[in-house]
């Protein structure tokens, strides 16, 4: 039996050697062009992530991600207005994101560029090279504000004083969502949802603007980028977007849910073919930006948000569902109908459209609150997270992810139990396995926490969490395993990934140490490859 052990006085990041030969290639994989199968795997596991990298963002989110096997993570940035303050925001987001790189490499991050542009962008600096790349002297200057919305006074101050939409055909546009598209391959990102795009190009009718600055950052990513690719989305009422001929601007569409009130069941909604603006059966198809052709273009639907109406709580038959829009009328419902609403949508998609992907909902706002919560969180009710609505089990149901949660854990007959018939030992009570705050778990200052999990049948297995931030010491031992590489670090929460093959009772075991003066926050899941 092969034993990989990683052992230092530090919190360590743990990485996997690299797949073995023995292992299929993934469905994750690619290299400057996604392939139809590879990019219709990512969007089957997408959810809707808002806030995941910023104000909104906690550890148990990453948990929940690792638990559930979500491979598409959907507007984890969501920069809506207030420029300045997002571009700095980014700026600083490569450690994090690289962080969340090493629990899962393959996991793609979704940044955003909306339908929106404020004066607060008078306050971003241009640099050099974003007047290189349009061809212009190099000035010492910030954006302009107003030399970005729509000439003739269309959609100004749409959202707000300040606040409007900008015009894709403006070159100080075109220059801003190029320099937003380089901050984030810089920072690990590999999608940009784009938002409305019909309502910025307006004026762009053959849409040549679009195509140009979309291209420019297609162009900085394939030198630049993670896996050299930049993936764009965005919401298409008209259901698609061609330019020179056939080509398709995205690389996939997006669009709302748009469910229906039935009146005779209050608070019950269906979704329909043809109703409305929906995308269903209704994508367009044309040349690919990575190169093969489709007649119906691959899409995720969501569980929107856009604000309330006058009507909440009656069976209205229009954008919005028993007067809330998509996200709230969801919210609102009970814990059962919410789990059963989100396979119907999937059996939907499956029955009437196979191009379609439900995205699922992870965590958004909400524009009228529900169980007087403001915010929407899918994770399992528990006592770190009493807020959540619960539907991570379902989700993880859904994409068949066969995974080991150390939220999951309980105590039964002297052990606890982790996962579907697999037993752990700790080395004391379980002060590590209770939640704290929006960790998983915290092991308290001055203790030791471990636990051995047995592999319930041979296969390969994921190892991944996190530990930290703290000064810590920190064991991870694998039967089965390769090499491990150990990087050194305390300052910030580090992520551990180990890639193993085990034997049915192979074990895996992990012992986190707390020094005198604090306490160590960690997470681990353990999940089928």
């Amino acid at each position: 039996m092969r034993v990989a052990r990683v052992s230092c006085s530090l919190a360590i990041l743990v990485l996997a050697a690299g797949p073995a030969p023995s292992q299929e290639p993934s469905s994750y994989e690619f290299d400057g062009a996604i392939s139809r199968s590879s990019l219709e795997a990512y969007l089957f596991r997408s959810a809707t992530t808002m806030g995941l990298l910023g104000s909104q963002g906690r550890n148990d989110d990453l948990r929940m991600a690792l638990n559930t096997g979500l491979k598409f993570a959907g507007r984890a940035l969501t920069a809506w207005g207030s420029e300045a303050y997002h571009v700095s925001l980014l700026q600083g987001l490569g450690p994090k994101v690289a962080m969340i790189h090493s629990m899962d490499p393959e996991m793609i991050l979704q940044g955003t560029v909306f339908e929106i542009i404020t004066t607060s962008v008078n306050d971003v600096a241009i640099p050099p090279w974003a007047f290189e790349e349009f061809g212009l002297p190099v000035e010492e200057r910030n954006f302009r504000y107003e030399a970005m919305i729509y000439p003739d006074g269309r959609l100004v101050d749409h959202w707000s004083r300040g606040a409007s939409v900008p015009d894709i055909t403006q070159l100080e546009t075109r220059m801003w969502i190029y320099f937003m598209g380089r901050l984030y391959v810089d920072a690990g990102f590999e999608a940009i949802h784009l938002g409305q795009i019909e309502l910025m190009g307006q004026n762009d009718r053959d849409h040549s603007a679009w195509a140009d600055v979309l291209n420019r950052i297609r162009a900085y990513a394939r030198d630049h980028a993670r896996r050299h690719l930049m993936l764009f989305d965005g919401h298409v009422p008209s259901h698609g977007f061609h330019y020179e001929g056939d080509k398709l601007l995205l690389d996939f569409h997006s669009f709302p849910l748009r469910p229906i009130s039935v009146a005779e069941e209050p608070q019950k909604a269906v979704l329909r073919m043809g109703h409305l603006d929906t995308l269903y059966g209704r994508s367009l198809g044309g040349l690919t930006p990575s190169g093969w052709r489709c007649d119906s273009l691959p899409y995720l639907v969501e569980v929107d948000n856009f604000g309330t109406s006058d009507r909440e709580g009656e069976p209205t038959q229009d954008y919005f569902v028993w007067g809330y829009d998509e996200m709230c009328w969801f919210a609102k419902q009970p814990e059962e109908y919410r789990n059963e609403w989100l396979a119907y949508a999937v059996e939907f998609l499956r029955e009437n459209d196979p191009n379609g992907f439900l995205e699922m909902p992870f965590s958004r706002c909400l524009a009228s609150p529900a169980d007087g919560q403001t915010w929407y969180y899918g994770n399992t009710r528990a006592p770190g997270t009493p807020h959540g609505f619960s539907v991570e089990r379902t989700v993880k149901a859904l994409w068949g992810h066969l995974a080991y949660d150390c939220r999951d854990a309980y105590l039964e007959g002297g052990a606890y139990l982790f996962g579907e018939g697999s037993w752990l030992n700790a080395s004391e009570e379980p002060q590590g396995m209770v939640p704290a705050g929006s960790l998983a778990a915290r092991v308290p200052e001055g203790g030791t926490w471990s636990l051995t999990w047995t592999a319930p049948e041979p296969g390969w297995y994921v190892v991944a969490g996190t530990v930290g931030p703290a000064e810590a010491a920190f064991t991870l031992t694998v039967d089965g395993g390769d090499q491990a590489l150990a990087v050194e670090g305390h300052e910030a929460m580090q992520g551990f990934r180990h890639v193993a093959e085990l034997g049915g009772g192979d074990a895996v075991r992990l012992e986190v140490s707390a020094p005198e003066n604090t306490d160590v926050p960690f997470m681990l899941v353990i999940s089928r490859r």
